[in-house]
C-alpha cells in the first residue's frame, strides 16, 4: 500500500524518508516521551491551520481555547511551538531564556528545546509538503510506550548556539541538533530526499533528481529569503572555561566569546532555532531576529 494516497507520481525515495518520520515520532526521544512528540506534531497542525494566530509576542498558551488539548505538554514548550510555527523571523536570544528560565515551573530545559526544535521542524516540513501538493495529511501514528532515554553524547557543551552542542565535523548549521543525535539524525536524512545529500554538497554541477544543481539552489535560495532563514558563521576564540550546565546532566557550559557575520542558509533547518544571533527587524513589542 502506497504511504501517499495521490495520482502524483511522488519520488520512492522521498515517501520512504517520510514513512522513516512518521515511525520516528512514535518512539520516545531523547528528552520527551512518543505521546508527548506526537502532541508537538498535533499542535504544529494546530498553529498551521489557525486562520489569524497571535502575534509573536502573545504567548499561545495565554489565549483562552486556542491550544486546545495540550498532550501535557507545558506551557513554555506549547509556546514555543506556536512561536516557531508561526513565527520563526522574530525568536530572540532573550525570548529563548524565558522558554528555559530556571525560575519558571512551565520553562523547559535546553536538551528538552533542542529536541522540541527538531520535531518542530520535521512537522513543518512534512505538512508543507502534502498541503502544497492539496494531499491528506499523513495520519500519525500510536504512540509506543518506553520513557526517554535522556542521553547526553560526550563533549556536549555550550558553544556557539543558544543550545548545547557537540564540537562535531561540518557546518554548524549541523551542529545545532547535535546534542540529540536523533533529532540530527532524521533532518539529515529529510535534507538528503528534500534537498540532497549532505555529502554532495560540494559537487557544485551534480544533478539531482530531475534539477541541476543551479536549478536546486535557486529554489533553495528563492525559498530561504522568503521564509527569513538567515545562518551566522562566527570564529571563536580558544579560551574558555568550563563548568556542569544545571538543567542538562553530562553537558558543560563555556564562556566562550562569539562574532559574526550573517549569511543565507541554502536550506530550512531546525538552526533558525538555535542559532546565536540577536539582531533582527522589530516586530510590534519583541524585537524580531531571524535566529
Amino acid at each position: 500500500m502506497d504511504f501517499y494516497n495521490s495520482t502524483m507520481p511522488i519520488r520512492a525515495d522521498l515517501e520512504s524518508s517520510h514513512r522513516e518520520l512518521i515511525e520516528h515520532w512514535s518512539r520516545p526521544g531523547a528528552w520527551w516521551t512518543a505521546s508527548e512528540r506526537l502532541a508537538i506534531v498535533m499542535q504544529v497542525r494546530r498553529a498551521r491551520d489557525i486562520n489569524n494566530p497571535p502575534p509573536a509576542w502573545v504567548p499561545a498558551s495565554d489565549v483562552e481555547g486556542l491550544v486546545g488539548d495540550s498532550g501535557g505538554l507545558p506551557a513554555k514548550a506549547i509556546d514555543t511551538i506556536w512561536r516557531l510555527t508561526n513565527h520563526p523571523g522574530t525568536i530572540t536570544v532573550e525570548w529563548y531564556k524565558t522558554i528555559v528560565d530556571d525560575e519558571d515551573p512551565s520553562s523547559i530545559s535546553p536538551a528538552h528545546y533542542t529536541e522540541l526544535v527538531g520535531v518542530v521542524a520535521q512537522a513543518n516540513s512534512l505538512d508543507r509538503f502534502t498541503d502544497a501538493l492539496s494531499m491528506p495529511r499523513v495520519d500519525l501514528p500510536v504512540p509506543l510506550d518506553g520513557d526517554p532515554t535522556c542521553e547526553t553524547p560526550d563533549g556536549t557543551m555550550m558553544r556557539d548556539h543558544w543550545v548545547p552542542t557537540c564540537d562535531t565535523e561540518r557546518a554548524q548549521v549541523i551542529r545545532a541538533l547535535s546534542a540529540v543525535p536523533a533529532e540530527k539524525a532524521m533532518m539529515l536524512r529529510l535534507c538528503e530526499t528534500q534537498y540532497m545529500d549532505i555529502d554532495a554538497m560540494a559537487e557544485l554541477t551534480a544533478d539531482h533528481n530531475s534539477l541541476t544543481r543551479m536549478q536546486v539552489e535557486l529554489v533553495a535560495a528563492r525559498t530561504s529569503k522568503l521564509n527569513e532563514c538567515l545562518l551566522n558563521d562566527r570564529p571563536h576564540d580558544a579560551a574558555r572555561s568550563e563548568r556542569p550546565h544545571p538543567r542538562c546532566p553530562g553537558v558543560l557550559r563555556s564562556n566562550r566569546r562569539v562574532w559574526g557575520r550573517r549569511r543565507r542558509c541554502p536550506t530550512r533547518t531546525a538552526a533558525l532555532a538555535t542559532r546565536r544571533s540577536d539582531v533582527g527587524r522589530r516586530a510590534g513589542p519583541t524585537r524580531g531576529n531571524p535566529r
